[in-house]
């Protein structure tokens, strides 16, 4: 399969290449004035990726990728009912 950009890819990746997914994702639909909420992101690795995933394994794949050095906007909205 060719995503958008022209990689070629697993017709159905590996749960393990989430996280170039979604560095992917980031780099095509954000930047520091459009950042993207988790489930903006779970919706572009499905559409792009064929990736099915929860919007709880999002947090901790970017939180990875900071770790890794990459500098991400990355923000935590408290919710209605005090969640994060």
């Amino acid at each position: 399969m060719k995503t958008k950009n022209g990689y070629v890819l697993y017709s159905i990746p590996p749960k393990n290449m989430m996280i170039v997914c979604i560095l992917e994702v980031l780099r095509n639909y954000s930047d520091k004035e459009h950042p993207l909420s988790q489930a903006k992101i779970v919706k572009y690795l499905e559409t792009d990726f064929s990736l099915k995933v929860n919007r709880q394994s999002i947090k901790p794949n970017l939180l990875n990728l900071m770790d890794l050095g990459y500098s991400l906007n990355y923000a935590e909205i408290e919710r209605k009912n005090g969640t994060i």
